[in-house]
């Protein structure tokens, strides 16, 4: 990339300025772009098109119902169908990404390069997160277009839509920050079935709090447990107020935050030879 290419142009009213990328962000976005780019085609048009056949199925099958409950049946259906494709699209590639480069050794060109191994990681991460968004757009785009051909698309409904898809999304960052970070010392199959143990695991951790609440002997440990593993209640509620959507987003940007350090600082120790 030359250096002009890294270079944003802000014009202004009196004069031009030209502000440059620092070098290490610029590694990062193109490592990131590269990533979308590797996984983008075939596993999100694969994903897209299990996801139609599945909510378009499904949507024959409740035509019975009044256009109320179909449309809710419709929705909430394929809400589910988005967090658990989308679930399996970032244990899938989070899991095989990093490790596959080191298996094939596609990742020492690279790391031979002034690469610090952090800008890797980082760059491979936000290139899932992208592959992750597009993918989501994608279903909740599916499910519109279904409700609109049934004429039960409305306003209500579709920021209803977009706010539960956008904290699937939200999740699914946290579950792909999971899957790379096993990846970066473990095998893919044990990252995998960690990962996902995770996921299950934080689907029910706000029980954790209430037995740490009931049990005084253990109180310490169930209260170390419910912080430490991912908490995914936060992104399931019925009725999402302004203040929990930015709580969720904040706890989304600080857990993935936390786990990317600790993926940096394992990967950093790692003897790839």
């Amino acid at each position: 990339m030359s250096a002009e290419a890294a270079k944003i142009t802000i014009e202004k009213r009196p004069m031009t300025e030209e502000v440059t990328l620092a070098p290490s962000m610029r590694v990062v976005l193109t490592i990131a772009r590269n990533t979308f780019r590797e996984s983008v085609r075939d596993r999100v048009f694969l994903n897209l098109l299990v996801f139609a056949c599945v909510v378009i199925g499904v949507s024959f099958l409740v035509s019975d119902l009044s256009a109320g409950q179909e449309a809710r049946v419709i929705t909430d259906f394929g809400s589910a169908a988005m967090l658990v494709i989308g679930s399996a699209l970032a244990i899938f590639v989070g899991v095989q990404l990093v490790r596959r480069e080191i298996e094939r050794r596609t990742a020492y060109p690279t790391l031979a390069r002034p690469i610090n191994r952090s800008h890797l990681l980082v760059g491979k991460h936000l290139g899932l997160i992208a592959l992750l968004l597009v993918n989501t757009v994608a279903q909740t785009s599916v499910i519109a277009v279904v409700l609109l051909a049934k004429r039960d698309l409305t306003g209500a409904r579709l920021l209803s839509l977009s706010s539960d898809a956008g904290l699937i999304f939200l999740e699914l960052t946290i579950i792909v920050a999971l899957a790379q970070m096993f990846s970066t010392f473990a095998g893919t199959t044990f990252s995998a079935l960690v990962t996902l143990s995770l996921v299950i695991i934080g689907h029910f951790s706000a029980d954790l709090l209430a037995l740490s609440s009931s049990a005084s002997r253990m109180r310490a440990v169930y209260l170390a447990l419910y912080y430490a593993l991912p908490n995914f209640s936060r992104f399931q509620c019925d009725q999402m107020t302004a203040h929990d959507l930015w709580t969720a987003l904040l706890y989304a940007l600080a857990y993935q935050s936390a786990i990317l350090a600790l993926s940096v600082m394992i990967f950093a120790r790692r003897d790839l030879k």
